[in-house]
């Protein structure tokens, strides 16, 4: 016999002999969610909407606070810093989604978020307070770096070579890219370099 269970429901039980079979089908308890954009693409910054809801009936109404911490590794409810909050009205099975702005993070991170109470709904199931849940969240807050090498700089010559460099930390974008440069005994302005070079860079290319 093959079951097809619909979504937002669990088998709880079934019977079986060689006449006929009878399943029982039980909607899912509370689960808080995260829903993040393009997650594992990177950017400066990233919205995230928490969600509470439930396949029964309804949840128990009230204002839930949502702890939250972006990081590379796994956080515990009791290490999340900031917080935010969920109301759900009387009889309804949803409660309000709140969205949050994550930045002036870098790296290949997730999006952690619990709820600091236990939720319950009318089947009487319910998810643990502190219980954790993530998305991917990729961010890059650092800005890509030029620097200049002149090996023995401080030494006298006739003359030397320099080697400008553009490197960032997650991945350059595809360009070529100007690099005006000149020499001089005082700090010179961009706009008082009169030579120039360029820098190729492909996609996903530190340096």
């Amino acid at each position: 016999y093959n079951y097809r269970i619909p979504s937002g429901y669990t088998l709880k039980q079934t019977y079986v002999d060689q006449t006929y079979s009878e399943a029982y089908l039980e909607p899912d308890g509370p689960a808080l969610k995260i829903n993040v954009t393009n997650g594992t693409t990177y950017a400066k910054s990233k919205a995230a909407t928490f969600t509470l809801s439930t396949a029964a009936t309804s949840l128990t109404a009230g204002t839930y606070t949502i702890k939250y911490a972006w990081g590379t590794e796994a956080i515990a409810c009791d290490d999340m810093t900031s917080s935010t909050t969920i109301t759900v009205a009387s009889g309804s099975n949803k409660a309000t989604s709140a969205s949050v702005t994550i930045s002036g993070k870098t790296g290949k991170g997730r999006l952690y978020a619990c709820n600091a109470t236990k939720v319950t709904d009318s089947n009487d199931k319910s998810i643990a307070a502190k219980t954790v849940v993530y998305k991917s969240m990729y961010l890059d807050a650092k800005a890509p770096t030029l620097s200049v090498t002149v090996t023995n700089g401080t030494t006298y010559s006739k003359s030397k070579t320099a080697t400008i460099k553009i490197a960032d930390t997650i991945g350059l974008a595809e360009g070529t890219h100007t690099i005006k440069y000149a020499w001089g005994t005082s700090e010179l302005a961009c706009s008082g370099l009169t030579s120039s070079t360029t820098i190729e860079t492909a996609a996903g290319d530190k340096s």
